[in-house]
């Protein structure tokens, strides 16, 4: 999702850092080491940050309650 891969290379690069917008629908993306464009489907940001927000939450939320209810203690020595 976040990474596209390069048909004649192999290269993996990040779709976040993609420049040049074409459209509000597509981004062409290009290979840094090929130099072969790519045009891919534009992601949705604030899907992705809250997303990343809810898991967050959740992983604190399960932090608290692994402390509070069954007393683990993983820095203590």
């Amino acid at each position: 999702m976040l990474y596209h891969t390069c048909e004649v290379c192999g290269e993996k690069f990040n779709v976040l850092r993609a420049e040049g917008d074409e459209n509000e629908y597509s981004i062409i993306c290009k290979c840094s080491k090929c130099g072969t464009k790519y045009k891919t489907p534009q992601i949705n940001k604030k899907k992705l940050y809250i997303h990343i927000i809810l898991v967050s939450i959740i992983c604190i939320l399960a932090h608290i309650f692994l402390r509070k209810y069954f007393d683990i203690n993983y820095l203590a020595t």
